[in-house]
């Protein structure tokens, strides 16, 4: 039997089917505990500002929450691949939104680390 696929007669796969999958398969593997530190500005007024901080250490491969609403993502240290439909890699230091219904999968580099 030959094992080689043509790509081009693989059916086409959206981006969140390819996380999706990625998602099954990291179910299978030892978990990681990552905590979170919550960060409140104005803290019970109608307009209060709330951050979170994650350290996520190298080696690790995680997928990100689907949003629904932009996200402000500011990395102070290390490196990351982002998968997405250009596919990224991020060094720090850098910020940038993140977009809403949108899901990504990551994995640091740890190479700044």
């Amino acid at each position: 039997m030959n094992d080689i696929v043509e790509l081009e007669a693989l059916p086409a796969v959206s981006m969140r089917d390819k996380v999706n999958a990625i998602e099954a398969e990291m179910r299978r593997m030892p978990q990681l505990d990552m905590p979170v530190k919550h960060h409140f500005a104005n803290k019970g007024t109608p307009h209060g500002t709330y951050a979170r901080e994650l350290f996520i250490p190298k080696g690790t491969v995680l997928t990100g929450k689907i949003h629904k609403f932009e996200q402000i993502n500011i990395m102070s240290k290390g490196d990351i691949s982002v998968l997405t439909e250009d596919g990224r890699l991020l060094e720090a230091p850098t910020d940038g939104i993140a977009k809403c219904r949108l899901s990504e999968a990551k994995a640091p580099q740890g190479a700044k680390a």
